[in-house]
Formats: structure tokens, sequence, C-alpha cells
């Protein structure tokens, strides 16, 4: 699980960014072809990636997003690497020991009525976050 996701913070990180921290000739040409996409963007979508990345890999456990493409994401945006596999090791594995303990606790059909109805649950909770979010704001 760490691993896997370590090899993919490793591809987007040097896919994107040379040792010295300088973009790299893949990222040069998405900055020169791509309308609208700009070193600023990346700088901007960067801040924003570290100042949140918790709250990305913990979100990334319950949304149906392939967790390989945080990991490349968080690479390329060069998220502290210790942080990300203890996040990733802490989060993804707090989603697999609950959903074992539902399994054994419920049977299997846990399993199934997760699956499918997934995309409730996940709106859902999402919804629920972020109304927790914001009463947290009113109250502060």
């Amino acid at each position: 699980m760490v691993l896997g996701s370590i090899i993919g913070y490793t591809i987007g990180h040097f896919l994107w960014l040379l040792p010295d921290g300088t973009f790299t000739d893949f990222a040069m040409y998405f900055f020169n072809h791509i309308p609208g996409f700009t070193e600023a963007n990346y700088l901007s979508a960067q801040n924003l990636y570290i100042k949140w990345g918790y709250m990305i890999l913990l979100f990334s456990t319950i949304i149906p997003l392939p967790y390989q493409i945080l990991s490349i994401t968080a690479g390329a945006f060069a998220f502290n690497i210790y942080a990300f596999a203890l996040a990733t090791l802490v989060f993804q594995g707090f989603r697999f020991f609950l959903l074992a303990w539902l399994i054994v606790r419920y049977g299997e059909g846990v399993s199934v009525m997760v699956k499918k109805n997934l995309r409730i649950i996940v709106v859902t909770t999402i919804i629920l976050l972020v109304i927790v979010y914001l009463l947290s704001l009113i109250g502060s």
C-alpha cells in the first residue's frame, strides 16, 4: 500500500521536476502547449496542495478516485514525502481496517452494499464534512 504510493509519488516527482527543482521538458511541454496552464497556475496549485494535502489524502480514502492519481500529483507538487508516506499509511490503513471491521461485524453483505451505494455514500459524506467545516468557520 505505502510502497505503491511511494512509487507513484516518485513517478510524479521525477516526471515533473528535475533534482535542482526546475521543471522537466515534460512539464515545460504542458506549460507551452496547454492554454491557461502556466507555471504560475502550477505554483498556485502546489501551494494549495501543500496547504490542504492532508485533507486531500484523507478525502481520497472515501472518494472513488484511484489513489495512484493522488500519489502522482503529490510527487509532482513536491509534497513532503515523509508526510505523504505517513498520511498514506494512516488514512489508507484506516479505510481498510474500517471495511474489514464492518465485514466481520455485519457480514460480507456490507462489502456488496458499499460497492453498490458508493456514490451516495461519498456524496453524503462530503456534504456532511463541508457542513461541519462551514459551521466551524461560523463558530470561530
